[in-house]
């Protein structure tokens, strides 16, 4: 599917095999102390991760001097998938903290803030949204 404005168009998907796709090689490089670069791509190891496609390519950018480590994954929905959606890429990008980083390893957590928003039909959020919104910037919540 391809969004222009709030149109939705069809593109269509050929036939690709999932279990012929070529998965990027896992590669970690480092630059000084201070970054750690990762490419490659996620799979199930145990249990199942939620929304986790079985297509995805995975590049980690980790600044040590920055506390961050932030995630960009592209996607493809395919037949291996359990996924009642149809063929579809999506990309993501998630920033984590970083709480530990030692030689050989770096632990980071997602810690983002969350709440629950009203939107009218507008696109205006109302007072209760704005209050939640300012007690999260603030600190408060």
């Amino acid at each position: 599917m391809a969004t222009v404005g709030c149109q939705t168009n069809p593109v269509p998907f050929s036939g690709i095999n999932p279990k012929e796709i070529v998965f990027p090689p896992k590669s970690v490089s480092a630059i000084g102390t201070d970054y750690v670069g990762i490419d490659g791509h996620w799979r199930q190891s145990a249990g199942q991760i939620h929304g986790l496609m079985a297509v995805n390519a995975v590049h980690i950018d980790c600044y040590k001097s920055e506390q961050v480590c932030t995630e960009s994954r592209a996607s493809l929905s395919t037949s291996l998938d359990k996924f009642l959606i149809p063929p579809m890429i999506s990309v993501m990008s998630q920033t984590y903290r970083i709480l530990s980083w030692s030689n050989g390893s770096i632990v980071a957590r997602d810690e983002a803030p969350v709440a629950d928003i009203d939107v009218d039909r507008n696109g205006c959020l109302d007072q209760l949204g704005k209050e939640q919104l300012r007690q999260m910037h603030d600190g408060r919540e």
